[in-house]
């Protein structure tokens, strides 16, 4: 029980973070400024929705561990 809920929740702060990392593309995209704006804040979008799409990774590695756990625990010995 208390995976699953890990799984949902990591799942959910994972599409936070991708959702925080479009929009800070969006932001930087949109800025009109004198000065451009350094490759450093791209760089720092693009690691925010890599771990994003890590935390994504880890939920539904977890959504299949309690898969096999289930499956495992039906077999009788």
């Amino acid at each position: 029980m208390v995976t699953g809920i890990l799984a949902i929740v990591t799942a959910f702060v994972g599409l936070a973070v991708i959702v925080a990392g479009v929009w800070g593309a969006v932001v930087l995209m949109a800025q009109k400024a004198d000065t451009p704006v350094p490759f450093r804040y791209y760089a720092m979008v693009i690691g925010m929705i890599g771990i994003g799409v890590g935390l994504l990774g880890i939920a539904q590695a977890l959504r299949i561990l309690l898969l096999v756990l289930a499956k495992v625990a039906i077999v009788p010995p």
